[in-house]
């Protein structure tokens, strides 16, 4: 069984996921130093290290963490490996296009496992269950690429006893709804497409960031787990009437043409929301919190991580 990391990968480290495990992890440094492991050196994964969002990483987070910024590719990840080694954990995701996500994981678990590392998070997506998402890709092009990632690493790990996994699985993200996002009333149009007693399970990135670290730094306690994220389930009035709430004001919203144009135009927002239609996210959401009493709900994203004027967010979204 794997014990404590001593030094930790974090890939995309500026983008919303890897940015939100770097933030838990500094937070637990912060404010619980007597527990947090002595020693832990955590390398932040950039493409770009000369650039703005890379070169704000340390003063962000190292005054609590020993956080050093790496340039790397994970659809080449040997040299990463070469220029650190003894890298025991890894937090990895992957981004669009659809046809270059598998490239971007499937290497890096492969050399992973050749290089020692001995714990694998892997960020995927929920697909209807903790049990039915390993049987259930789906018909959505990212959610199969991820599905496939997802045996890929189970397989490696079967075959590398020395390296565990965790699986994250988030439903669809709170931060979507930003307005720093760029997405947030597109995002509204497109859910305005489904039925209006359809519930939609959501998820914030800060707990994806909370769950990463989790896994990360107690591997015993999460290792072969796959475990999907959410923390809310609402239907888009619903969700109107908590932004009312919390905001004073209706929730951003494109035309309805908008949201019924994309679905008919973009193969793979069509196919997503039909899922959503059909299926729909699985989270056990009362036994998550369980685990997890900080999870988030819409309200709570609201004042506590949006960018909305009502949160304590405000002016520091991400692209």
């Amino acid at each position: 069984m794997a014990s404590q990391p001593r030094k930790i990968l974090v890939v995309g480290a500026t983008g919303q996921q890897g940015s939100a495990v770097l933030a838990e992890l500094s937070r637990q440094a912060s404010t619980s130093p007597s527990t947090f492991p002595a020693g832990v050196k955590i390398l932040a994964l950039t493409r770009k290290a000369a650039s703005k969002g890379a070169q704000s990483l340390v003063p962000t987070y190292g005054g609590a963490l020993d956080l050093e910024v790496v340039e790397g590719d994970t659809k080449n990840p040997e040299p990463i490996f070469a220029a650190h080694g003894d890298i025991d954990a890894v937090f990895s995701f992957t981004t669009m296009p659809v046809d270059q996500e598998e490239s971007q994981a499937k290497p890096l678990i492969t050399a992973a496992a050749g290089h020692g590392v001995r714990h694998f998070v892997f960020s995927s997506v929920e697909r209807g269950g903790d049990e039915k998402s390993w049987e259930n890709p789906t018909d959505v092009p990212h959610f199969i690429t991820k599905h496939n990632i997802e045996l890929h690493l189970r397989e490696t790990c079967a075959a590398n006893p020395t390296m565990s996994y965790t699986i994250l699985r988030p439903v669809a993200f709170m931060d979507n709804f930003n307005p720093t996002s760029g997405f947030g009333p597109v995002m509204a149009s497109l859910w305005s497409t489904l039925p209006a007693s359809t519930k939609l399970q959501l998820v914030s990135v800060r707990d994806i960031g909370v769950f990463g670290a989790k896994a990360l730094l107690s591997p015993e306690q999460y290792a072969g787990r796959a475990i999907g994220l959410a923390g809310d389930e609402l239907t888009l009035l619903e969700a109107r009437a908590v932004y009312r709430k919390v905001a004073g004001l209706q929730l951003p919203q494109a035309w309805g043409i908008v949201g019924t144009g994309l679905r008919w135009f973009s193969k793979e927002l069509g196919r997503m929301f039909g899922f959503f239609e059909r299926e729909g996210y699985g989270v056990d959401i009362e036994r998550l919190r369980a685990e997890e009493p900080r999870l988030q709900t819409f309200e709570t994203w609201l004042t506590e991580s949006s960018t909305f004027e009502c949160g304590l967010g405000k002016g520091k979204g991400k692209k």
